[in-house]
C-alpha cells in the first residue's frame, strides 16, 4: 500500500457536500493500523467510528464464504454493520472532521474531478476484501465479541421507534437509563 499524502481540498469538500461520503463510511487496509490483534482491534472499535462489514461469497471473485473488512461507520449504525449504503459519521457540512492522517485508506485515496465527482482511486470492497484475507481469524473472533452488544442495539433501535410513534419523548428514558 502506497502512502497517500494530503490531497484535500476543504474549499472542494465544502462545494461537493460530501457526495461520497453520504452514500458509504470510507474502507480500512490492515496498514491503518498499528496492531492487528483482536485485543488492539477492540480498543480502536469500541470508540465508536468503526464497524465491521463483509461481502457474501461471490464465485466470480473467488470467495467462497463471507470476507470481513473495517469501515468507517454510518450514522445510526451499529459495529456489526453489513450495509449496502449509509452516511459517514465523520461527515460534517464542510468535509470530515478527522485529521487527513487520521482517516481510513478508502478516505484518503478519494480524489475529485471537475465535475465535483469523488473517486474511489480503486479502494472499493473487493479491494478491501482481499487486503484483509489474511486477518479473517481476527475479523471473526471481533464478530463473535460484538454479537451481543448488537444484540442490544437492534433491541433500543426498535424501543424508541415505537416510543416515537407514540409521541413520547426519547430523551427521558435516556437520561432515566432506560435506553
Amino acid at each position: 500500500m502506497k502512502k497517500i499524502e494530503n490531497n484535500e481540498n476543504p474549499s472542494v469538500c465544502s462545494k461537493c457536500g460530501g457526495k461520497c461520503c453520504k452514500h458509504y463510511g470510507g474502507l480500512f487496509h490492515p496498514n491503518d493500523f498499528e496492531e492487528l490483534t483482536e485485543e488492539a482491534l477492540i480498543k480502536v472499535i469500541d470508540k465508536g467510528d468503526i464497524s465491521i462489514d463483509w461481502l457474501e461469497p461471490d464465485e466470480e471473485f473467488g470467495y467462497d464464504e463471507r470476507i470481513y473488512f473495517l469501515r468507517m461507520r454510518h450514522v445510526d449504525a451499529a459495529i456489526i454493520d453489513p450495509a449496502f449504503m449509509g452516511q459517514c459519521v465523520h461527515l460534517t457540512p464542510t468535509g470530515c472532521d478527522l485529521p487527513f492522517d487520521q482517516r481510513a485508506y478508502g478516505c484518503k485515496s478519494l480524489e475529485v474531478d471537475d465535475d465535483m465527482n469523488c473517486s474511489k482511486g480503486c479502494y472499493d470492497k473487493y479491494s478491501a476484501a482481499a487486503d484483509w484475507l489474511a486477518y479473517q481469524d481476527e475479523l471473526k473472533a471481533l464478530m463473535r465479541h460484538y454479537e451481543d452488544d448488537q444484540l442490544e442495539f437492534f433491541k433500543k433501535k426498535e424501543i424508541t421507534k415505537i416510543l416515537k410513534r407514540m409521541g413520547l419523548d426519547i430523551e427521558v428514558f435516556k437520561k432515566s437509563g432506560l435506553l
